[in-house]
Parts: C-alpha cells; sequence; structure tokens
C-alpha cells in the first residue's frame, strides 16, 4: 500500500528543510513524495535536490511556466502513484504518526482530515489548534453532519487530509469556477463515500504575520472595522462559493445531500445579490449551528452574523 504525498513548492527556502525533514521521519514509510515547483526564484529545488539525491522517494517535477496554486496541485495530483494521497503544505512541520493515523482513521471514506496546532514563524506555539478556531459549535460526528456545515463553510484542512486514489477522477479537473480547491475536495468527498474528522493533532500549521488565525485578540471594535471594509469582497465571495455549489449540484448526489446544497446556494446567492433579505434571515436564524460566516470574536458570532445579515439587507445596496 502505498501513500503519496502531494507537496507544492514556491520560493520555500526558509522552511522547507523543517517539512522534509518531518516528512521522512514518518512512522509509515511506504511512501513517495511529489513534488512540483512552482518556477521558484531561490533555493528551494536546490534544497529539494539535496534530500532528493538521498532518498529515491522524493520525485520533483519543474514547471515551465507559474501555474499557480490550484493548476500546480492539479499537476501533483495527476502524478501521484499511491493508493492515497495525503496533502503537505511547504512551510508546516509534521508529526511522526501524520500518515499513520490518517492510514488508521481513513477506513471507506473518500477523505479523513485530522486537527493542527498553529505555530508561528519562529516555531513557538500559539496555544491553539484549528479545531478551536472552526467558528461551529457543535463538531460533526458523521458524514452527513460534516457535509451539513460544508455547505457553509470548510471545515477540512487541507494539509492535514488524505484521500483515496479514486476521488482524484471526481475533483480534476478543478473548474474554473472553483477558487478553493480543498473546499471543493471536501464536498465531493463527503458527496461520494464519505469524508470524515479525527481530532487529533497531526502537524504544526505554521502562521505568518498576515494570517487571520494569528490575531490573538478580535474585539467588536475589530468586528465592525472589518464588516464595513470588505463589503465588497464578502459579495465576491458569496458569488464564488455559489458558483462552486452551482458545480457540485452538477456532480449529483441523493435529495437530502441536494437539498442542502440547494439552501445553501439560494442562501450564498441572497447574500451576494442583496435579495430574499426575510428568507435569508429566517434560515440564518434556523440554521446558525451549521453556518459559518466568520472566525470565532469575542462579540457571540450568532449575534455579530445576524447583525450583518440585518445591516446589509437593509443598508448596504
Amino acid at each position: 500500500m502505498l501513500v503519496s504525498i502531494a507537496l507544492a513548492t514556491y520560493n520555500g527556502e526558509r522552511f522547507i528543510r523543517q517539512q522534509m525533514d518531518s516528512i521522512l521521519s514518518q512512522s509509515l514509510s511506504n511512501f513517495e513524495v511529489v513534488i512540483c515547483d512552482d518556477c521558484s526564484t531561490d533555493s528551494t529545488v536546490h534544497i529539494l535536490k539535496e534530500y532528493a539525491s538521498k532518498d529515491s522517494r522524493i520525485k520533483i517535477f519543474e514547471n515551465k511556466h507559474n501555474l499557480g496554486y490550484k493548476k500546480n496541485f492539479e499537476k501533483i495530483i495527476s502524478l501521484c502513484q499511491g493508493e492515497y494521497i495525503a496533502f503537505c503544505d511547504q512551510d508546516d512541520i509534521w508529526e511522526p504518526d501524520h500518515l499513520k493515523i490518517l492510514i488508521q482513521e481513513i477506513g471507506s471514506n473518500d477523505c479523513v482530515c485530522g486537527n493542527a496546532l498553529l505555530i508561528d514563524s519562529n516555531d513557538n506555539s500559539l496555544r491553539r489548534t484549528m479545531r478551536e478556531i472552526i467558528p461551529i459549535r457543535i463538531f460533526p460526528q458523521n458524514t452527513e453532519d460534516l457535509f451539513s456545515h460544508e455547505v457553509y463553510g470548510n471545515i477540512v484542512q487541507g494539509a492535514a487530509s488524505m484521500i483515496r486514489q479514486s476521488l482524484v477522477k471526481k475533483i480534476i479537473p478543478i473548474p474554473d469556477s472553483v477558487k478553493y480547491h480543498d473546499w471543493w475536495i471536501a464536498l465531493n468527498a463527503c458527496n461520494n463515500n464519505g469524508c470524515k474528522y479525527v481530532d487529533r493533532i497531526l502537524l504544526k500549521y505554521r502562521q505568518h504575520e498576515s494570517s487571520i488565525t494569528n490575531k490573538k485578540f478580535f474585539g467588536i471594535a475589530d468586528a465592525l472595522s472589518i464588516f464595513f471594509k470588505d463589503t465588497h469582497e464578502k459579495k465576491e465571495y458569496y458569488k464564488e462559493v455559489a458558483m462552486m455549489l452551482n458545480e457540485l449540484k452538477r456532480e449529483g448526489s441523493s435529495p437530502s445531500f441536494q437539498y442542502k446544497i440547494d439552501s445553501a446556494t439560494r442562501f450564498y446567492e441572497a447574500l451576494a445579490y442583496r435579495k430574499d433579505f426575510l428568507w435569508r434571515t429566517k434560515h440564518y436564524i434556523s440554521n446558525y449551528r451549521t453556518i459559518q460566516l466568520s472566525p470565532k470574536r469575542k462579540l457571540p458570532s450568532f449575534i455579530y452574523n445576524l447583525l450583518c445579515l440585518l445591516i446589509k439587507g437593509i443598508i448596504i445596496k
């Protein structure tokens, strides 16, 4: 049973040695590391070739032209030969049992995802995990519950995930309208043979200075500032999500999943185009435990998001 580790790189010289060392120290050793470098201008490729010269499991592909992250990701997974594919970021640090746990937990599912500890650029723990910053109140215990959350916001972190090779044909080519490829993967996994979340820390997930998850305090003033600042960006985001869900509809699904997709699509279109004000407000109130609109804040998320819906529906056109 071969596991493929899909690693996209681009100007990652600062942290790539730590990540490669953590990969090569895995307790499960039957794997290949498939790396696609997207025209790095630093010493990333040189470093990777050092590792490849000492370990035949490492395969390096250099793009002739910069593809961008989504297309580069498509290329990587199309080159993976393993029965399972684990996704990998260039600047994280894997725990020794990262692969072993995912293999043990995937079962009959198409995808499995674990938790991650947040660290800063100097490897210091931020004393929070990805699970703690996910803005949902009840964590899903099965695929249908997970899918109920996924149609409103992705809670499956790509860097902590593994999929079956059989899912690849369902997710690529990634439609042009899909901006968030890891979200697309999680939705398709749920919509096929299932997706599972495991609350075990599999990696140290690096947060850089600009990362929103690296912000320690997020109060009312922050929330209001961002709300009025990013109204246009939010509208575009809602449109993108609605388009992704429309693409998912074309894949076909069970009646219960189709209902969830239809409801979420209508909700995002209502937000994007400022329509169905009463319906979308009622829908949010009825489903606020599964709808994710923002990271956790000191101001309770339900109140914050309800205010957003009301203000956007009445004031901002």
